[in-house]
């Protein structure tokens, strides 16, 4: 069993600034329902057992006011995942912990609150871990914490040369097990899901509450073709989310198969399969699509590869062979993004050109370059820059404080003038107190 964990917060990375552990607490103790229980049970307590609510106009707004509550309530944990977490779950420890609160920095993505799962390793352990921004961190009884899986790509210079990739299947398959497929898979949600979030959306909730509350006042047709519209734009923003999703879809690469040594001997395997450790065989791409399939460093021969896709530039770029024969220091690490870049072929780039050296000690039957697999998937170099895309959220708004005084200033003047209008209500004996209090609430609700 793991030692217990050191901390409820822990730094982490480049990624995450902090993570909490947390465990589900009993359906009866969640904040929701208590709430629910409590409030329709005075409503009900006041309704028959008291005069309090002995009208229905009191009775209505009453319960009325009641269900919006509990409906703002259960909204608020859809928009916020501090607040889901504080409706749902407690603090646990390591042994206890069914979820897990991730903080990232900032414009590194959202927060968010997910399911921790359970793995074993080769003793036999069971590891905690979780997939946050397609990255896998698991827990390190080493370091007592969550750490981003590693990947053999700052081994020595020495021994890369001297590797022949896995010596048995069940090695190359707990490998795969733990990185998973070598896919750049980004699922498209369905345009229910996505109609879905949008009409979830705070603004439109406060829209339709408008809606209905110009409903109440007997203007029944407007209101009506007003909330269509409002569908009718949320479906086509949908569809445009779900169409630009597609589109970055279409960045992965398609599957082919290639030779990957292992067990002492050459194999067609599919792309999709190779994990990092494997010895592979590059050859020139002969369709456009078909792209290098991961990180790599090439071992034996040169390589003219196109990296446009990544980098934008057009011109081809030539990666060597790693030689450790001027190296001073053959026990220092690889530096795929320094020093040792042009040995380094990334994962999305076109191979124009192979040439290979005849006195390396293994052959490809293709007659490829001979490379070590570094990293796979969203792990690569192409790997990271569709999560950038697809996970960034940096976006040009407003200052949040202006926004804040703005928004003060205008309720400021709404409840002034809301106030006015029932206290000359409240005046008039004839006036409908329902509608009095119904022209209050639109007041506001028309200047926020």
């Amino acid at each position: 069993m793991a030692e217990e964990f050191k901390d409820s917060t822990v730094w982490t990375g480049k990624t995450i600034t902090k993570l909490i552990l947390l465990q589900k607490v009993s359906w009866w103790w969640r904040a929701d329902v208590l709430l629910t229980v409590i409030l329709f049970s005075i409503v009900g307590s006041l309704k028959w057992r008291t005069n309090f609510l002995e009208t229905d106009l009191t009775f209505g707004l009453t319960l009325g006011s009641t269900a919006t509550i509990v409906a703002l309530f259960l909204l608020l944990q859809y928009w916020s995942v501090a607040f889901r977490k504080w409706v749902g779950y407690s603090l646990a420890d390591y042994n206890t912990a069914t979820h897990v609160m991730v903080y990232p920095r900032p414009h590194k993505g959202s927060t968010e609150l997910l399911r921790l799962e359970c793995d074993t390793n080769n003793s036999r352990e069971s590891i905690k871990y979780f997939v946050f921004q397609k990255r896998r961190f698991q827990y390190s009884p080493l370091h007592r914490q969550f750490q981003k899986l590693k990947y053999p790509a700052e081994e020595p210079l020495e021994f890369y040369p001297s590797n022949k990739g896995f010596d048995s299947v069940e090695e190359a398959m707990e490998r795969l097990k733990t990185y998973g497929e070598n896919r750049l898979e980004i699922p498209v949600p369905s345009f229910l899901d996505l109609y879905k979030e949008q009409l979830l959306a705070p603004f439109f909730v406060f829209q339709v509450f408008c809606v209905l509350l110009w409903c109440l006042d007997q203007y029944w047709r407007y209101s009506v073709m007003t909330l269509v519209m409002l569908l009718v734009f949320e479906a086509t923003v949908a569809n445009g989310r779900r169409k630009s999703l597609r589109e970055l879809r279409g960045m992965k690469n398609r599957p082919y198969q290639l030779y990957v040594y292992r067990c002492r001997k050459w194999q067609e395997t599919a792309s999709t399969k190779i994990v990092p450790g494997d010895i592979i065989s590059v050859t020139r791409s002969s369709e456009p699509d078909l792209v290098v399939p991961c990180d790599a460093l090439v071992l034996n021969g040169s390589i003219v590869a196109d990296e446009s896709l990544l980098t934008g530039e057009s011109i081809p770029v030539v990666k060597d062979a790693l030689s450790l024969v001027s190296e001073t220091n053959p026990r220092r690490p690889l530096s795929m993004r320094g020093e040792d870049k042009n040995s380094v072929i990334f994962g999305g780039t076109r191979t124009l050109q192979v040439v290979v050296s005849e006195s390396f000690s293994l052959k490809a039957p293709d007659n490829g370059a001979i490379c070590y697999v570094l990293r796979t998937g969203f792990g690569s170099v192409q790997g990271k820059l569709m999560r950038t895309i697809l996970l960034s959220t940096e976006k040009v708004s407003a200052n949040a404080k202006e926004a804040a005084f703005l928004i003060l200033f205008l309720l400021f003047f709404a409840l002034v003038s809301s106030a006015y209008v029932l206290k000359k209500g409240l005046e008039s004996q004839e006036r409908n107190r329902f509608e009095l209090l119904l022209h209050c609430i639109l007041i506001i609700t028309s200047l926020l």
